[in-house]
């Protein structure tokens, strides 16, 4: 599969930032590491564990919040 040249771009830290649900642990954690470590900024939501923006997506208003924040 290939990237397309937005996707791309991004990877190398441009001026967007990646959103990762769930960054705090597991699958999510290992995403937020390799986009870190390619220079992207990420935000980091989760209801546990090192997060940046705490929230838990089965409450609505916990996801407004977060958006707030962000």
């Amino acid at each position: 599969m290939t990237s397309s040249p937005a996707v791309t771009d991004r990877r190398r830290g441009g001026a967007d930032a990646h959103v990762v649900v769930g960054g705090a642990s597991g699958i999510g954690a290992a995403v937020v590491e390799s986009e870190r470590s390619a220079g992207v900024t990420v935000v980091v939501l989760d209801v546990a564990g090192d997060h940046d923006v705490k929230c838990d997506v089965t409450d609505p208003a916990s996801v407004d919040g977060a958006v707030g924040e962000t």
